[in-house]
């Protein structure tokens, strides 16, 4: 992923994109080196996995999607932003005509 992957930064965070010919998308939060305790790397990906289930039925599907998480301010907003930023970068809303 690190070095096949289409990548997409923002302040805090990164996103590498591959294509994965399946009918959904597989999504994994991993931290850069040195990102304080065990109890901070798990409250960061609680909070990116649970960013990422309300927004990926908003998502294209068939792709694998890693989170680079960077030390910072950990809160649920800045997360959402965070994604929202990046998704958007990736062109990864689909677009649903009503």
């Amino acid at each position: 992923m690190f070095k096949i992957g289409h990548r997409y930064s923002c302040d805090g965070a990164k996103l590498f994109v591959l294509p994965n010919k399946l009918p959904y998308n597989r999504f994994v939060c991993t931290f850069k080196r040195h990102y304080g305790s065990a109890v901070q790397r798990n409250k960061a990906r609680r909070l990116s996995k649970e960013v990422y289930r309300q927004m990926k039925s908003q998502l294209v599907i068939g792709k694998d999607i890693l989170l680079l998480i960077f030390p910072g301010h950990d809160t649920f907003s800045l997360r959402m932003a965070q994604l929202d930023c990046l998704f958007k970068k990736a062109d990864m809303f689909s677009i649903r005509s009503q």
